[in-house]
């Protein structure tokens, strides 16, 4: 008997930057890590209690989205806005996307992400000894997460 909701995998996943114009490539990451958000609290003791603290909610936060993925010998817009806010100070927050999608190819969870800018980007090193793919991260800051209905 086949399950009839089995579990989500995350190998099938799509990234979009809304705002560009990006080329098929700028769609194709290898992986994204800090979907996350963590409750920021604030501890406070009461007077004559000893027993227990009241930790106290206090704002969200969110760590840095990060993106991997090979080089290719072709143009990038999603490389060419974070080259011009690192290089040239321009920015231009974007917002980013990022679906889990099912083996029909069709979103089954997703992540909303709001005035996404770049804060690194970095390349793997070069080595001639080394018969490896170069690879890019894109870390990016942003103001606020929300999931999407998908």
């Amino acid at each position: 008997m086949a399950a009839e909701n089995p579990p989500l995998t995350g190998f099938h996943f799509s990234v979009s930057f809304s705002g560009l114009e990006p080329a098929d490539i700028d769609s194709r990451f290898s992986e994204v890590s800090g979907l996350s958000a963590e409750m920021e609290t604030l501890k406070l003791k009461e007077g004559g209690e000893n027993r227990f603290t009241h930790e106290l909610p206090v704002k969200t936060s969110f760590p840095h989205l990060v993106l991997k993925r090979a080089v290719f010998p072709v143009d990038s817009k999603v490389v060419e806005w974070a080259e011009e806010a690192l290089f040239n100070f321009s920015f231009r927050p974007l917002e980013v996307q990022v679906k889990l999608l099912n083996d029909q190819h069709s979103p089954v969870k997703g992540w909303n992400f709001k005035g996404v800018y770049p804060v690194k980007i970095e390349y793997s090193a070069l080595n001639a000894q080394d018969n490896r793919l170069l690879l890019e991260t894109l870390e990016l800051a942003y103001q606020f997460a929300r999931p999407l209905n998908t």
